[in-house]
C-alpha cells in the first residue's frame, strides 16, 4: 500500500516539476530567440 502512496508522490513531484518548466521554457525560448535576433545576419547553412 505504501508503495502506490509513493508512485503517486512521484507523479506529483513529476506534475510540478513539468508544471514549472512549461512555465520556464517560453521564457527561455524568447531569450534565446532575442539573442538570435542581435546576433549580425548570416546566411543560412
Amino acid at each position: 500500500m505504501s508503495e502506490l502512496k509513493n508512485r503517486r508522490q512521484n507523479c506529483v513531484i513529476i506534475l510540478s516539476y513539468a508544471n514549472s518548466y512549461c512555465a520556464i521554457l517560453p521564457l527561455i525560448l524568447l531569450a534565446s530567440f532575442a539573442a538570435f535576433r542581435s546576433l549580425p545576419p548570416k546566411k543560412p547553412a
